[in-house]
């Protein structure tokens, strides 16, 4: 049984990756480098000074600067600490799930740093989504070949499992694409963005062919619960955009979940 102390360690480490995860989701829709290769230290948006390492602690230093920039005194978006609290809470569930324990063999230790790395990735692409209605190609795209490698190497060579990942993915990817395709032939308007098609194909892989129904379904009803409370709320109408790939984070999750507690009608090789 993991000890309260292990997950406390795990939720200061998906602190320290969410505050990564904050720089990705401004940096990354405005193409600004992250630092791999130039060395760019975290600034104020609004004033454009340079962040001091004691202001720079995650959720912390936001709660003592009350949430506001030490030089400019001007508010600081809600969305980094909401990010580093997010990640560090998905890193205690995940590992909650998972039942951590560093002696697992290194198949269940390379499946449990990779659904760490997807549960951060949801809630990075999820922000990005919502601000810009994009979901950038390093995580699709970087998503999917991850996946794909992760499926080869677990089951390329243990079993016959591989055809369940495979196919989720075609079948995510190609679903989506034709619902997209058909919409946009009939309607002349784009009413799904190729991102969330190619975000559906790494889903598909990652969760496998079983779960796709039940994320489908999942994400379209909240999807169309949070549409109706926008039309309700803002007065708009049945053409009202709003992103669908923080419904498709939320589904995963969900299938994931009911995978990872071995419901029989979502076994998982």
């Amino acid at each position: 049984m993991i000890t309260l102390s292990t997950l406390f360690l795990f939720f200061i480490a998906g602190l320290l990756f969410g505050s990564f995860g904050g720089m990705c989701a401004y940096r990354i829709p405005r193409e600004l480098p992250l630092g791999a290769t130039k060395k760019r230290r975290s600034f104020c948006v609004r004033c454009k000074k340079k962040v001091a390492w004691y202001d720079n602690i995650p959720l912390l230093s936001y709660l003592i600067l009350g949430g506001k920039c030490r030089k400019c005194h001007k508010k600081i978006s809600i969305q980094y600490p909401l990010i580093e609290f997010l990640v560090g809470c998905s890193f205690v569930f995940v590992a909650k799930i998972y039942n951590w324990d560093p002696e697992m063999n290194v198949q269940n230790q390379l499946r449990f740093i990779v659904d760490l790395y997807f549960f951060w990735s949801l809630i990075v692409l999820t922000f990005i989504d919502i601000e810009f209605r994009i979901i950038p190609d390093r995580f699709s795209l970087g998503n999917w070949a991850l996946a794909l490698l992760l499926v080869f190497f677990m089951y390329f060579k243990f079993d016959s499992s591989l055809g369940e990942y495979l196919w989720g993915g075609a079948f995510g990817f190609g679903t989506f694409f034709l619902i997209g395709y058909s919409y946009e032939k009939i309607k002349k308007v784009e009413g799904l963005g190729f991102g969330d098609v190619k975000m559906m194909g790494w889903l598909g892989t990652w969760l496998g062919f079983t779960g796709m129904p039940l994320l489908i379904l999942s994400a379209s009803l909240l999807g169309l619960s949070a549409g109706l409370f926008v039309i309700l709320k803002e007065k708009g109408n049945l053409k009202t955009a709003i992103p669908f790939g923080p419904f498709l984070a939320l589904g995963a999750v969900i299938v994931w979940t009911l995978q990872r507690l071995r419901l029989d009608f979502l076994q998982m090789p």
